[in-house]
């Protein structure tokens, strides 16, 4: 008696209208369960044990290779792990993993790109604003030297010079 192993994850159950590509003509086929891992389907004239084939699930292709077979119905290994919940939703964007984690990755650079823009022109904005303070602050301390310098001439007796002051 031939014994199954366990199965690593469960199987989800789905009915999806499939196209079946491997040897022979692309016949229409159905996927009955699916995991991250494998898929089970119905086709007439399945595909034999070791043939690799494509499943074609709306605009996603599942590669693979079939690992069972019988009289209407055949399992198979995918190449790429799988979204369960992608594929039965009908996700267009793509239901592998990688593809998955690759927009993931995508998204996660072009937000660090959009916040290290942000950080320079902060950067930028700061600087000016320290620019403006470093002269304000140097026009206070110009205009107190001045009036202390005026003040220590009247002390010593020496003739005050009346300096125009800067228009504002």
């Amino acid at each position: 008696m031939h014994q199954q192993k366990p199965r690593i994850e469960e199987r989800t159950q789905m009915l999806a209208r499939a196209r079946l590509r491997g040897s022979g003509p692309e016949r229409d086929a159905c996927v009955v369960n699916v995991s991250s891992r494998g898929l089970a389907v119905t086709a007439d004239n399945p595909p034999r044990r070791g043939e690799i084939v494509e499943v074609v699930v709306g605009d996603n292709r599942l590669v693979g290779e079939v690992k069972w077979s019988d009289v209407r119905r055949f399992g198979m290994i995918l190449r790429e792990r799988i979204s369960v919940i992608s594929l039965i939703s009908g996700d267009s964007a793509g239901v592998t993993l990688k593809r998955k984690e690759a927009l993931r990755r995508e998204k996660a650079r072009a937000a660090a790109d959009r916040s290290s823009i942000a950080r320079k022109f902060q950067f930028v904005v700061f600087a000016a604003a320290g620019a403006v303070a470093t002269i304000v602050a140097a026009e206070f301390v110009s205009d107190g030297l001045q009036s202390l310098n005026k003040a220590k001439a009247a002390m010593a007796g020496q003739p005050v010079v009346q300096v125009k002051s800067r228009s504002r």
